[in-house]
Protein backbone atom coordinates (compact mmCIF):
# COMPACT_ATOMS: atom_id res chain seq x y z
CA UNK A 1 0.00 0.00 0.00
CA UNK A 2 1.16 3.80 -0.64
CA UNK A 3 1.91 6.26 1.89
CA UNK A 4 -0.62 8.90 3.11
CA UNK A 5 0.32 11.86 4.26
CA UNK A 6 -2.21 12.39 7.08
CA UNK A 7 -0.59 16.01 7.60
CA UNK A 8 -1.89 17.66 4.27
CA UNK A 9 -5.42 18.37 4.20
CA UNK A 10 -7.22 19.41 0.63
CA UNK A 11 -9.50 21.94 1.05
CA UNK A 12 -12.38 22.96 -0.97
CA UNK A 13 -12.64 26.69 -1.32
CA UNK A 14 -15.90 27.62 -2.05
CA UNK A 15 -16.56 31.21 -2.74
CA UNK A 16 -19.29 32.49 -1.09
CA UNK A 17 -21.19 35.24 -2.34
CA UNK A 18 -22.18 38.69 0.39
CA UNK A 19 -24.15 41.54 -0.46
CA UNK A 20 -20.72 43.42 -0.47
CA UNK A 21 -19.31 40.93 -3.04
CA UNK A 22 -21.99 41.42 -5.23
CA UNK A 23 -21.36 44.07 -7.86
CA UNK A 24 -24.28 46.31 -9.00
CA UNK A 25 -24.60 48.22 -11.94
CA UNK A 26 -24.01 52.26 -11.12
CA UNK A 27 -27.56 53.20 -12.24
CA UNK A 28 -29.14 49.84 -10.00
CA UNK A 29 -26.81 51.40 -7.28
CA UNK A 30 -28.02 55.06 -7.88
CA UNK A 31 -31.84 53.38 -7.35
CA UNK A 32 -30.92 51.75 -3.88
CA UNK A 33 -29.55 55.24 -3.11
CA UNK A 34 -32.40 56.93 -4.31
CA UNK A 35 -34.16 54.62 -2.37
CA UNK A 36 -32.23 55.28 0.71
CA UNK A 37 -33.11 59.15 0.17
CA UNK A 38 -36.61 59.07 -0.80
CA UNK A 39 -37.27 56.39 2.84
CA UNK A 40 -35.51 59.18 4.83
CA UNK A 41 -37.03 61.89 3.75
CA UNK A 42 -40.43 60.68 4.25
CA UNK A 43 -39.43 59.44 7.95
CA UNK A 44 -38.43 62.89 8.36
CA UNK A 45 -41.74 64.56 6.99
CA UNK A 46 -43.72 62.00 9.56
CA UNK A 47 -41.57 63.12 12.19
CA UNK A 48 -41.51 66.48 11.56
CA UNK A 49 -45.57 67.05 10.85
CA UNK A 50 -45.91 64.77 14.77
CA UNK A 51 -42.95 67.45 16.66
CA UNK A 52 -44.74 70.62 15.10
CA UNK A 53 -41.81 72.78 15.64
CA UNK A 54 -42.52 76.43 16.07
CA UNK A 55 -42.17 78.26 12.36
CA UNK A 56 -39.12 80.46 13.81
CA UNK A 57 -37.06 77.55 15.08
CA UNK A 58 -37.81 75.05 12.36
CA UNK A 59 -34.28 76.46 10.29
CA UNK A 60 -31.97 75.91 12.98
CA UNK A 61 -32.90 72.37 13.81
CA UNK A 62 -30.66 71.32 11.25
CA UNK A 63 -27.91 74.37 11.26
CA UNK A 64 -25.74 74.22 14.19
CA UNK A 65 -25.01 78.40 12.90
CA UNK A 66 -26.88 80.19 16.04
CA UNK A 67 -26.69 83.49 13.85
CA UNK A 68 -29.90 85.29 14.01
CA UNK A 69 -31.50 83.81 16.75
CA UNK A 70 -30.80 86.89 19.16
CA UNK A 71 -33.03 88.12 17.26
CA UNK A 72 -35.74 85.55 17.30
CA UNK A 73 -35.41 85.45 21.09
CA UNK A 74 -36.45 88.95 20.84
CA UNK A 75 -39.38 88.04 18.66
CA UNK A 76 -40.45 85.47 21.03
CA UNK A 77 -40.15 87.47 23.92
CA UNK A 78 -37.53 84.77 25.18
CA UNK A 79 -34.38 84.92 25.91
CA UNK A 80 -31.87 83.78 23.31
CA UNK A 81 -30.37 81.16 25.62
CA UNK A 82 -34.12 79.88 26.30
CA UNK A 83 -34.58 79.80 22.49
CA UNK A 84 -30.83 77.74 22.09
CA UNK A 85 -32.78 75.39 24.79
CA UNK A 86 -35.45 74.61 22.62
CA UNK A 87 -33.70 74.15 19.50
CA UNK A 88 -31.42 71.60 21.51
CA UNK A 89 -34.57 69.88 22.64
CA UNK A 90 -36.59 69.96 19.85
CA UNK A 91 -33.21 68.58 17.78
CA UNK A 92 -33.00 65.53 20.15
CA UNK A 93 -37.06 64.97 19.90
CA UNK A 94 -36.51 65.05 15.97
CA UNK A 95 -33.66 62.31 16.16
CA UNK A 96 -35.45 60.06 18.42
CA UNK A 97 -38.90 59.93 16.62
CA UNK A 98 -36.39 59.24 13.36
CA UNK A 99 -34.62 56.45 15.46
CA UNK A 100 -38.06 55.09 16.24
CA UNK A 101 -39.95 55.37 13.19
CA UNK A 102 -36.87 53.76 11.78
CA UNK A 103 -36.89 50.86 13.93
CA UNK A 104 -40.91 49.96 13.36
Amino acid sequence: MGHVDKTKKERLQVPIESEDQISLSDSESKSFAQLDVDFALTIHQRVMTQLKPPTELSAYLFHKSGRGLEAVARRLGRTAAAVRQEVCRLRRKHWQGFRDEVAQ
